[in-house]
């Protein structure tokens, strides 16, 4: 059944404005971020991918939804104060994160990517707070499918075979992990990492059916899609 708020007295407008029932968000974003925590004990990752600045990765792209719901609406010059708000967690690895960052052949790549994964979070963010529902609810969202994608390639630490997947199958999942992909472009080969070369059989898995991300075409190309996003959402009439 449809609520309707009624119109003020006097007004001319129509009493057809439905309410908005906010707890159905509120109940969709707890839920969500209460599947995300039941992941994180099943994740298996190896040691490269345990530390904080792996897990500033995976919490990247919901950072940024908070930050873009938040400040949908600011104009003028301070958009640019959101940009670099929502790209904080890639800005901020090169000076919080130097024992992650230290692995990394090329770490411009690295903050590039994990930057994008801020900014299009953030066009999500504000996309959602846009349509009248809360960013708390997408940045659970996009928490929880950060913490899947994290450990698809392995099964999750769940399954008892090892590897669980066949090498087509794994060759995609390792796609998913946002982790994964700020190593890439970092010009780290984390497929070859002993834990997850183990847990997800990448020895199975040859160039013919996955090539690591490039930092120098990804990273600075997940960037401007962000920003696109961001910007095509707050500009939308």
């Amino acid at each position: 059944m449809t609520l309707y708020a009624p119109a003020p007295m006097g007004s001319e407008q129509s009493n057809d404005r439905p309410l908005d029932r906010g707890g159905t968000h509120v109940g969709a974003g707890t839920f969500a971020l209460a599947l995300a925590l039941l992941f994180v004990p099943r994740l298996s990752m190896p040691p490269v991918l345990a530390g904080p600045g792996s897990w500033s990765a995976i919490a990247a792209a919901a950072v940024g939804a908070l930050v873009g719901a938040a400040s949908w609406q600011v104009r003028g010059r301070s958009v640019l104060v959101v940009i670099l708000l929502a790209a904080s967690p890639g800005l901020l690895a090169p000076v919080v994160e130097r024992g992650f960052m230290s692995v990394m052949a090329s770490s411009w790549g690295a903050v590039a990517a994990m930057s994008g994964l801020g900014l299009c979070g953030a066009a999500v963010g504000a996309w959602t707070s846009r349509a009248g529902r809360r960013g708390s609810n997408a940045a659970a969202i996009l928490l929880l499918l950060a913490l899947v994608g994290q450990g698809a390639a392995g099964g999750w630490g769940l399954m008892g075979a090892a590897p669980p997947f066949d090498p087509e199958l794994t060759a995609s999942l390792l796609d998913l992990s946002p982790s994964g992909l700020v190593l890439e472009c970092g010009g780290v080969d984390w497929m070859r990492s002993s834990a997850l070369y183990e847990a997800a059989g990448t020895d199975r898995i040859g160039p013919e059916l996955r090539a690591s991300w490039s930092g120098s075409v990804a990273g600075p190309v997940l960037v401007v899609v962000g920003c696109a996003l961001l910007l095509g959402v707050r500009t939308r009439p």
